[in-house]
């Protein structure tokens, strides 16, 4: 998910803006979410989802039980 929000964030930065992007979704083999919408190719990173959001799906049974629910 975290990985997701940062290459649209790199994504929808202005070129002249844009210091640097990193795959951090690389980094880690734990995941919080179906499919993977993040793709590299030739250096760059893109994403292949036209799902909307973050353009992936929650995989709610890894993120366990709320630590805390809130009811207003």
């Amino acid at each position: 998910i975290m990985g997701a929000a940062v290459t649209h964030l790199a994504l929808t930065t202005q070129p002249n803006r844009l210091i640097a992007a990193s795959d951090l979704h690389t980094y880690s083999s734990l995941s919080t979410a179906k499919g993977q919408p993040i793709f590299i190719e030739d250096g760059m990173m893109g994403m292949a989802s036209h799902l909307p959001g973050l353009g992936l799906e929650v995989d709610l049974e890894s993120l366990g039980e709320p630590v805390q629910v809130i009811a207003a």
